[in-house]
């Protein structure tokens, strides 16, 4: 009895010692975006306000320092309530940012426990704190940039990225990583623009984003892709619920050659050229694996001439040979084969035009 009575008390009296923060008396951050201001580091951060009406209202701060804590200090002087960053949402990098280095940003991420993993990450055309000070839908201005990225990583052409996945592929060997680029096309709406390449933490190419679904196609797995598939000025398709995955295999070594193989499978929804018969489906899906071959090897082509590794081919290599020497693979990846290898099946028809 004396032993219960004895948890008990010191069960009560750390509970005393938790600091206590009520959901009313704080500010809760949601998003976040940084830029480059005069050679310092210039934050804005969003915090949903909830009007009477059930409205939301975004309340924005914004400060400048050479660090991200001192950024937040200077905030929370501005801030009637405290402000916390336990809902925190998205995080936006500012153009001329992203292209001088993120890695100090990223490295505090990680330290702030009070920040998920699952952080959804972006690169902005322009400043970021426009985007992210913007008024975007109806649930607040974080909510809709984090739905646009969750919905078109799950349900498009935009790989899985998040701030896991970006420091893994930052602070690992042998893959470079990308994040996707949001755009603000005006009249309260934005748009995924293509994916920004990285050399280590800095922005130094892009894929636009009509090229995005050859990416994912290498580097992750399509679930509910869409792509439309251009034969002739009279003929053209649209392929759904396009379902894929990849796998690589080394062929040799010395110089290295490396097969991907591709897999997809989708529906025609849509066909512009009369009537859909077996033989125009195979065309379509002919044309498909023509397409998947040029542009997924012209990307590579273009990733060995930057001199990046978004694919990750150096970790995948690395991990399948003894004794690999890192100090090696920048030329040996240049002289790196990739033999695309699609397989393209359209297993059912959808409406037709």
């Amino acid at each position: 009895m004396r032993t219960y009575l004895t948890a008990m008390l010191v069960t009560v009296l750390l509970t005393g010692c938790l600091q206590k923060e009520i959901v009313d008396d704080v500010n809760i951050e949601a998003g976040v975006s940084y830029d480059s201001h005069d050679g310092r580091l210039k934050g804005t951060f969003v915090v949903p306000q909830y009007e009477p009406d059930k409205k939301i209202k975004n309340l924005t701060f914004t400060a400048t320092s050479t660090l991200r804590q001192e950024i937040i200090s200077e905030v929370q002087r501005m801030s009637a309530d405290p402000l916390v960053t336990g809902s925190l949402e998205v995080a936006m990098f500012g153009e001329d940012l992203s292209r001088r280095g993120i890695a100090n940003l990223i490295d505090a991420f990680q330290r702030d426990p009070s920040i998920a993993e699952r952080l959804y990450l972006a690169v902005t055309e322009g400043e970021g704190s426009k985007i992210i000070g913007g008024n975007f839908g109806t649930r607040g201005t974080a909510v809709y940039f984090a739905d646009m990225l969750e919905h078109n990583m799950e349900n498009r052409n935009v790989p899985n990225v998040n701030l896991h996945v970006f420091s893994a592929m930052y602070f690992q060997k042998g893959q470079d990583p990308f994040l996707p680029i949001i755009k603000d096309i005006g009249g309260g709406k934005a748009i995924i623009n293509g994916l920004a390449l990285f050399k280590g933490d800095k922005v130094v190419d892009k894929i636009p984003a009509d090229k995005m679904f050859y990416f994912k196609l290498m580097v992750d797995k399509h679930t509910r892709g869409g792509l439309k598939v251009h034969m002739t000025k009279k003929e053209e398709a649209y392929v759904r619920s396009i379902k894929s995955k990849f796998k690589l295999k080394i062929n040799k070594r010395e110089p290295y050659e490396l097969d991907l193989d591709i897999k997809v499978e989708g529906i025609i929804k849509e066909y512009s050229g009369g009537k859909l018969s077996p033989a125009k489906v195979k065309k379509i899906e002919d044309t498909m694996v023509k397409n998947i071959k040029e542009q997924c090897s012209g990307m590579i082509s273009r990733f060995q001439d930057k001199n990046i590794d978004p694919i990750g081919f150096g970790m995948y290599v690395s991990s399948r040979t003894r004794h690999f020497d890192y100090n090696r693979w920048p030329d040996e990846y240049k002289h790196l084969t990739v033999n695309i290898n699609p397989d393209v099946t359209l297993t059912e028809s959808g409406v037709l035009e």
